[in-house]
Order: C-alpha cells, then structure tokens, then sequence
C-alpha cells in the first residue's frame, strides 16, 4: 500500500506542477487516508498532510487558520525528521500560512498581526532558500526568495527587499539555464 500512497502524491504532484490544485486535492485526500493506516510510516503521513495543506492553501484563502492549523501539526515531523527537501517545503509552506493568516500585508497596510509573526516568517523563509539552495532547486528557492522579498517591503525595510529580490532574480537566472 505504501507505493499506492506515492503513486497518489505523484499524481497531485503533477496536477500541482499544471498548476490545477482541485485536480490534485481528490489524490492528495486519498494519499493522505491511506498513508495514515498502518502501512506508512508517520513522515509519510506528515507529507501527505501537508500536500493536502499546499493543496487546500492554493484553492480556499477563505480557509487560512485551518491550512495553519494543519501546518502546525505535520511541520514539526517533516521538520525533525524529513529530509532537506520536505524540511525546506515545510518551512516555506509553513511562512506562507501564517502570511495568510494575518489579516493585511502590503506596503499600504502593516498590520500588527503582521508584525507579530515577521520574525517567524523570515526564518522560515530564509531557512527555506538556504535548503533549496543546498538542493540547486533554484525555481523553489526564487519562489521562497520572492515572498521574503514582499515581507521586507511590507514591513518597511527595503534593504533587506532589495537583497531578497537580488536572490530572486539569481534564483530566476540559474532555474533558466538549469533547463
């Protein structure tokens, strides 16, 4: 049954990549089902929670807390046990929930909820470049480099901005001449 439940990520993989998430949600739901039975182990379990999280996040913005809540509860699995690449996708999945769980980002608007998780955020985005970088997966690590780039603009601190979209246009460079 375990290479069902990879099969099944494969496919919401794919659907993902073609940029279709209720097409990848039904295989990550039935991914997730079977790997919580017996026959996977629980980092297993854990990426398929969050793979239902990414899906969830990119098809409800009306859902934000419950994508956090479901974040919160497999990150520190993928985090501790997980291999660079789940610990790197936890991290940036992660940051990007509790982006939305705040109420308003933008350089019109800093909220104080904003302020209250930003040094969270960042971490977790910095260390999410730092893994992707290690990885050479450069379109990843451009896309974690991009929304740490909106968070410095949105708290004001365009030095930082500017260093993060440096790292994004890099990023954006090798991903091309990788393929």
């Amino acid at each position: 049954q375990a290479e069902a439940v990879a099969g099944l990520v494969q496919i919401a993989e794919v659907h993902l990549a073609a940029q279709d998430p209720p097409g990848a949600l039904p295989y990550a739901l039935s991914a997730s089902l079977h790997a919580s039975g017996r026959c996977c182990h629980d980092l297993t379990a854990a990426k398929c929670g969050a793979l239902v999280s990414h899906c969830w996040h990119l098809m409800s913005p009306g859902h934000t807390l419950e994508v956090l809540q479901m974040m919160q509860d497999v990150s520190p699995l993928l985090l501790s046990e997980g291999g660079l690449q789940e610990a790197s996708w936890a991290r940036q999945l992660l940051a990007e929930s509790l982006l939305d769980s705040t109420s308003a980002w933008g350089p019109e608007c800093v909220s104080e909820q904003l302020r209250a998780v930003a040094t969270p955020v960042v971490e977790l985005l910095q260390g999410a470049v730092e893994g992707f970088c290690k990885l050479e997966a450069w379109q990843k690590a451009g896309q974690a480099a991009y929304i740490l780039a909106h968070v410095y603009h949105s708290l004001g601190q365009t030095d930082q901005r500017d260093a993060a979209a440096a790292q994004f246009a890099f990023f954006e460079e090798q991903a091309h001449h990788q393929f």
